[in-house]
């Protein structure tokens, strides 16, 4: 009778378990085989093996209603451990170790459901601490580190839902302070100031959305200022002051989005060219202010009704509304008496009456 049951009970264990199966997949840098056992309705079950052609291992694990579950365990072509950690229905949850080929630890990552959740922890392959961290849900938050291969502090800072945000600091190989910066979304936001070696400032300035923004100070090794100007949008604009490392004044430049005045101070269409596009762009005080100098310098090369009508545009932004009218009127007697057309500036007088 117990040999009846016996027999029973293994003949469904073969008809629940089929044979072995041996399947070829991308496993990202090469085709490989991934060996194991389907149960009667198709899923995975049991153990399953990655091997190469060379039937190298390349991992290993079980599943349980197709699904990877418990530790599994991967390793690279010379056998060394690779990766390690546990799955719950398909999913890395708690800690994961990954290794170098040399056997050294390489990272240590903390899941839940799949995603990055508490301390992370990233070296060197000499063992020094590269990064370390706190994620929740996914992502960096709370203070980050990163370190250089020898060891020394490279950043420290914070992330706020993945997005780096407050005060950040980086370092020279040294150990000294090289910058530090606000960042608001993930973006450089506020002041920013970098140092030399020496400790001396190197540069000071503001940054709006990643980009750099208002007055900016660069200075020489010696501490003495080197050159200042302002930044819109992350050109300079307006009058740029460029000293000697005695911090004496030798030159001064204009610019009108990057572009040097000085260049093109000769040059009656360029200016005006230069000119009109401040007027179709967004409106910045200092910006006008050159448009309207070399709007100015270009009537005084070759006065005609470009540069006349460009004037009065930049007098209508800048408010100055009579003036700009009079402009207007002045373009249109120079396009009559050329046979231009100047409906541009009929529009343009309309607009300005409307402000008076």
């Amino acid at each position: 009778m117990k040999k009846t049951i016996l027999f029973i009970a293994l003949s469904t264990l073969t008809l629940s378990i089929t044979a072995q199966s041996i399947e070829r997949f991308d496993y990202g840098f090469e085709f490989v085989k991934r060996v194991g056992y389907y149960d009667q309705n198709g899923l995975k079950t049991g153990v399953w093996k990655i091997i190469d052609d060379n039937n190298i291992m390349l991992g290993a694990g079980k599943y349980l209603n197709g699904l990877k579950t418990g530790e599994w365990k991967y390793y690279h072509k010379n056998g060394q451990l690779w990766d390690t950690g546990v799955y719950l229905k398909e999913k890395r949850t708690g800690k994961w170790k990954t290794y170098y080929e040399n056997g050294q630890q390489k990272a240590l990552i903390n899941y839940k459901d799949d995603k990055y959740e508490g301390e992370w922890k990233k070296y060197f392959n000499n063992g020094n601490l590269e990064e370390i961290g706190k994620n929740h849900n996914g992502k960096q938050f709370g203070t980050w580190k990163t370190y250089r291969r020898n060891g020394v502090l490279w950043s420290t800072g914070n992330y706020t839902e993945g997005k780096r945000s407050g005060k950040w600091k980086t370092y020279y190989e040294s150990g000294k302070l090289y910058n530090e910066g606000i960042y608001s979304n993930d973006k450089a936001n506020g002041v920013s100031r970098t140092y030399l070696e020496n400790g001396k400032f190197e540069t000071i300035g503001n940054f709006k959305n990643g980009g750099l923004e208002g007055v900016w100070e660069f200075y020489h090794k010696n501490g003495m200022l080197k050159s200042t100007g302002l930044y819109i949008e992350s050109k300079q604009n307006g009058e740029w002051k460029y000293y000697n490392e005695r911090e004496q004044l030798e030159k001064v430049v204009e610019y009108i989005d990057g572009k040097s005045l000085n260049k093109i101070w000769n040059d009656s269409k360029k200016l005006n060219s230069l000119a009109w596009s401040v007027y179709k762009s967004k409106t910045y005080k200092e910006k006008l202010a050159s448009a309207i100098k070399c709007a100015k310098r270009s009537i005084e090369l070759d006065k005609n009704y470009y540069n006349i009508d460009t004037l009065a545009a930049l007098e209508y932004k800048r408010g100055n509304y009579p003036l700009a009218l009079k402009l207007a009127n002045n373009a249109i007697e120079l396009a009559k008496s050329n046979n231009l057309e100047y409906n541009g500036t009929i529009d343009l007088i309309k607009s300005i009456k409307e402000k008076l």
